[in-house]
């Protein structure tokens, strides 16, 4: 014969937390499963195909010094670039009319944008003229 007990666990079932609808998400606050550290990669300094920072610890010095040279080298070759561009785009300006504006510095995408249209013009005139 079945007991009154066993009766009322029968008919209540036991509590289960619901179940999420995606992303795996739980409504219980319990802490998740850490994900895997994995290692960081080290940045690496390679000059010749050698690395420079996987030196000597009395060499520390110089791979710090190879590193700023190396980064005054890239800056001033990059001020050269810049300077070089600057430079064309003033000559550009003082050549298409219209570009510079005086006691102003003249914008660059303004002097692109005129010497792109008369260029433009200039070669639908010589189309017209001569062809």
């Amino acid at each position: 014969m079945v007991s009154t007990e066993d009766a009322i666990n029968k008919q209540q079932p036991t509590h289960q937390p619901p179940q999420a609808l995606f992303l795996n998400f739980t409504t219980d606050l319990s802490p998740q499963t850490p994900k895997k550290k994995t290692k960081k990669r080290q940045t690496a300094y390679r000059v010749n195909g050698v690395n420079i920072l996987n030196r000597q610890v009395k060499e520390d010095k110089t791979a710090i010094e190879r590193i700023q040279r190396r980064r005054e080298n890239h800056n001033h070759i990059e001020r050269k670039r810049r300077d070089n561009i600057n430079n064309t785009i003033l000559q550009i300006s003082q050549v298409v009319p219209n570009a510079s504006e005086p006691g102003q510095r003249p914008n660059k995408g303004r002097v692109l944008q005129l010497a792109l249209s008369y260029i433009q013009v200039s070669y639908n005139i010589y189309i017209y003229i001569f062809v």
